[in-house]
């Protein structure tokens, strides 16, 4: 190989990525939106309170909370990008609309939905279990007994095992040693916590709970306080829900940067195949804006749109797949 081929190969993959790596990308919004994004193009830093997943109401110890955890999300599958249109619509009140971009994946990190479901059970038969997570719990924050202590040893290490060698990275199909190595530490020394804490700030905190019970016992327990566990013994309360999931969010945010592009492999495996990116996408670049359409309400079928031509040209990718999941593309002035 020329030097100059080498150096140029090699500032590639320092940089970015060949220009070969480049694919297509979709971001779903509503028109309301598009004369900002026309005059500055998409920003990972929009307040809360303008994303479509601001916030989500429907969060409890077994439903993950899905609040934007900031960036530009995007999908590979136009089909994923009309929905999240939709929602976003309906706040507007507008017609959707979805912005096509050209980016190289290894710009981008995972979506947190690619992980954090994955994350949020112990083993098998425990999975989704407040009760099931008391003692690891107490055994994670305060340490275990003596004759609990090659147990809870066990129950951490299946849980990274299984976390880190397979939903994260045989399911993803990712052969990187040193990721491997710095996932599995990150894993053990804040993921772990992190799950179990989201889990037991769940906790009914009533005397007529059994699991409220089981608190109070695994905590005189681990702290060698034999049967004194009443309500005359101060015992402090699990962590509270919003502390549970400012915890795990931080921690997944935290492994979705870590394993940065190396989690564009997920993307083969997922239907949706989403990520997002955490730098600002204009209308030049290595990552671009480079088209963006209307979904306008057909006047001659009730339950099909047209496509109304904002900027740009539609790439291929949009044509075939809207064509293969949708119907019919007509295109409107």
């Amino acid at each position: 190989m020329k030097y100059k081929d080498f150096y140029s190969n090699l500032f590639q993959e320092r940089y970015g990525g060949a220009a070969k790596e480049r694919s297509i990308w979709y971001h779903g919004t509503s028109m309301k939106r598009v004369p900002l994004i026309m005059s500055r193009g998409l920003d990972p830093n929009v307040s809360p309170k303008n994303k479509s997943w601001g916030s989500d109401p429907h969060v409890d110890a077994i439903n993950l909370d899905k609040t934007s955890y900031g960036g530009i999300y995007v999908t590979q599958n136009v089909m994923t990008a009309t929905s999240s249109a939709l929602r976003t619509s309906r706040k507007d009140e507008s017609n959707r609309a979805i912005v096509i971009l050209s980016l190289q994946p290894r710009s981008l990190v995972a979506d947190e939905d690619d992980f954090a479901s994955r994350l949020m059970n112990l083993i098998p038969h425990m999975a989704g279990s407040i009760y099931g997570s008391i003692y690891p719990y107490m055994w994670e924050i305060y340490g275990a007994p003596d004759y609990h202590r090659n147990h809870a040893k066990e129950t951490k290490n299946e849980w990274v095992n299984n976390v880190a060698m397979k939903s994260l990275f045989y399911d993803f199909k990712i052969d990187d040693p040193e990721l491997k190595k710095r996932v599995r530490k990150l894993l053990s020394d804040e993921g772990y916590k992190a799950m179990l804490t989201r889990t037991v700030s769940y906790l009914e905190k009533r005397d007529s709970r059994s699991d409220y019970w089981e608190w109070r016992k695994a905590y005189a327990d681990v702290h060698g306080m034999g049967g004194k566990y009443g309500e005359d013994v101060d015992i402090p309360n699990p962590p509270s829900s919003h502390e549970g999931e400012q915890m795990f969010r931080s921690f997944i945010d935290k492994l979705t940067r870590t394993m940065k592009h190396k989690a564009r492999h997920s993307f083969t495996g997922s239907f949706s195949k989403t990520a997002r990116s955490l730098e600002p996408i204009r209308f030049h670049g290595s990552n671009k804006i480079i088209a963006i359409v209307e979904l306008v309400p057909s006047e001659t079928s009730k339950y099909s749109e047209d496509i109304k031509i904002i900027y740009g040209e539609l790439p291929t990718d949009f044509k075939l797949q809207w064509k293969e999941r949708i119907g019919d593309l007509k295109i409107i002035n």
